[in-house]
């Protein structure tokens, strides 16, 4: 989990820079590079090396290996024909970007179905009742509070949280999120809405049309780690676990059923 959590921060750093921003605060990346990192790269050919291949790196996802292993209550362990296995993943390639682990890959192949859709998805109808602590906990809001109809059957509603974060122009933007359990340890998705509708989560998004909404999908390889959508003036999104634990038909589906409460 700690490998996917800066993995994760990785690949939202790479959403909010560009090529030429990464080349215009050259000076500054050097200055932090030196007090930060130990290297034996010295001089001027070997850090230009390094920012070109930083560059070329940012428009490219973030590609995850899950190291194949066996969690017990003191140690995780892992065979050698696990340990090999891993090697091979990380050397050819041959698994798509930030695969979930391989306890789960046939659950989520009994998962499949249509795009969107909620038949075979193991999805559950959550009923508005279920959301009394996403009431409270949005009383005020300037704009509609929406909630999924559907999530998971195997997890469940973990924690609701609001808060306030500044946008690029430093003006408070209100944020809601709903966390859910997948039901295996160490993985959650969430559901969030808030009244920043362009912010650098989507900004290099592809657009999708999906149900009669206008979608916004943050790629993971072949996997949707985010998908968003713009409703009135607020901004609503499903952000996938850290291994990618939903499919791309469940996430999809979940941002579907989305509806206002109340």
């Amino acid at each position: 989990m700690r490998a996917a959590r800066q993995q994760d921060f990785v690949r939202q750093f790479k959403e909010q820079i560009g090529v030429s921003k990464l080349l215009d605060h050259e000076n500054e990346l050097e200055r932090a590079a030196g007090d930060s990192i130990h290297t034996d790269i010295h001089g001027t050919q070997g850090t230009l090396r390094i920012l070109k291949l930083a560059a070329f790196s940012v428009s490219r996802p973030v590609r995850q290996v899950h190291f194949r292993s066996v969690e017990g209550p003191s140690y995780v362990t892992a065979s050698a024909q696990d340990i090999q296995r891993t090697v091979s993943d990380f050397l050819s390639g041959s698994r798509s970007s930030s695969a979930a682990p391989p306890a789960s890959r046939a659950a989520r192949g009994r998962r499949g179905g249509r795009r969107g859709g909620g038949g075979g998805l193991s999805l559950a109808r959550v009923s508005a009742g279920s959301y009394d602590s996403l009431v409270n906990a949005t009383v005020g809001l300037p704009f509609p509070v929406l909630a999924p109809r559907r999530a998971l059957g195997s997890g469940s509603l973990q924690t609701v949280r609001r808060y306030v974060v500044r946008d690029l122009h430093n003006h408070p933007r209100r944020i809601y999120r709903v966390v859910y359990s997948r039901g295996t340890i160490g993985e959650y998705y969430g559901f969030s809405g808030m009244d920043w509708t362009d912010p650098p989560l989507i900004a290099h998004a592809r657009k999708v049309q999906v149900g009669g909404r206008a979608y916004r999908e943050v790629m993971d390889g072949q996997h949707i780690k985010t998908i968003a959508w713009q409703q009135g003036n607020a901004l609503y999104w499903v952000s996938n676990t850290l291994l990618d634990g939903l499919t791309n038909a469940q996430i999809v589906a979940i941002a579907n059923s989305a509806r206002p409460l109340g």
